[in-house]
This record gives C-alpha cells, sequence and structure tokens, in this order.
C-alpha cells in the first residue's frame, strides 16, 4: 500500500528520462527503497478509517490535477493565497492544534504516517533519490522551500504544524 500511494503521488515527477550516472544511482535507490519497504502498520479502527477514506487510484488523477493548480497558485503569490483564503486557514491552524483533532481519526491517521514516514527512510532516502533522479521534482522542491520559509517568516504561527 504505501509504495503505491508513493509512485501515483509522485507519478508526475517519475515521467524522466535516467541519463546519468546520478540519475541511474538514483532511481536503483528508489527501486530498492519501494521493494523493502515493509507494510504501515495501523490499529483496526485506522485501518476501517483509511479504507472508507482512500483516494483510489481513478480519483488520484483528478485530486492532482486540483491540488496542482493551488500549490501552483500559492508558489507564484503565498502572501495572496494565504490573503484570499486566511480566515479558512487559521481556522484549519485551529483546528489541528485541538486535542479533538489528534484524537480524531484523521489526526491519528496523520501521526501514524509522519512515524511510518520518518522511520522507513522515506526524508533520507526516498525524498534525495527523487530529487537526485528528477530535475522537475528538485526545481519543485527548491521552489516549495523557499515559499514555504517566506510564508512561515510571515505567519509563524504555522510552524507548529510541523511538516509532513
Amino acid at each position: 500500500m504505501p509504495g503505491q500511494l508513493l509512485c501515483l503521488h509522485f507519478q508526475p515527477f517519475l515521467q524522466v528520462r535516467v541519463e546519468t550516472k546520478a540519475q541511474q544511482k538514483a532511481y536503483l535507490t528508489l527501486q530498492t527503497f519501494l521493494d523493502d519497504l515493509p507494510p504501515l502498520q495501523l490499529p483496526a479502527d485506522l485501518r476501517q478509517y483509511w479504507e472508507q477514506k482512500a483516494v483510489r487510484a481513478e480519483q488520484l488523477a483528478d485530486l492532482q490535477q486540483q491540488s496542482a493548480g493551488a500549490v501552483g497558485e500559492a508558489l507564484e503569490n503565498i502572501e495572496a493565497f494565504y490573503q484570499q483564503r486566511a480566515a479558512t486557514l487559521q481556522a484549519y491552524l485551529t483546528w489541528r492544534q485541538s486535542a479533538e483533532w489528534q484524537r480524531s481519526p484523521a489526526g491519528r491517521l496523520q501521526q501514524a504516517w509522519r512515524d511510518y514516514l520518518q522511520s522507513s527512510g522515506y526524508y533520507t532516502v526516498f525524498i534525495p533519490a527523487l530529487r537526485s533522479l528528477s530535475p522537475a521534482y528538485e526545481h519543485y522542491c527548491q521552489k516549495l522551500q523557499a515559499t514555504n520559509q517566506a510564508f512561515l517568516s510571515a505567519h509563524p504561527e504555522f510552524s507548529a504544524l510541523g511538516t509532513g
């Protein structure tokens, strides 16, 4: 399940021709990572919640297209993006910091994913390899990091949400 989700999620950045030794090494690293990825262990209630809420592959393309538009808009002008959605984003921040969120199935599932990604090497193996393999993903990450830094400088209260 996790490997399939990663492939589907990053598919737009995986359409790359492997031309250099560094890209070849990155490709092999990604392949090994995905082949060796352990299953995500969830308690029965979270597994049931996941199965009820999970996006199916056929729905993913539409969601990716929708989110790409919003992300693109945010990357172009984060402050305008924020100002247009300030009330919604502030309400989201309040909800995400609440004990109710942390106890909710969605909050617990998000924490389980964060823990899983941290322990699996996602941040230390998968992401660096993908950045080496895909120039488009490397460019996207650089722009995303710069935008995030600018946003958090202007709105430090959102740093409480962390990454992931």
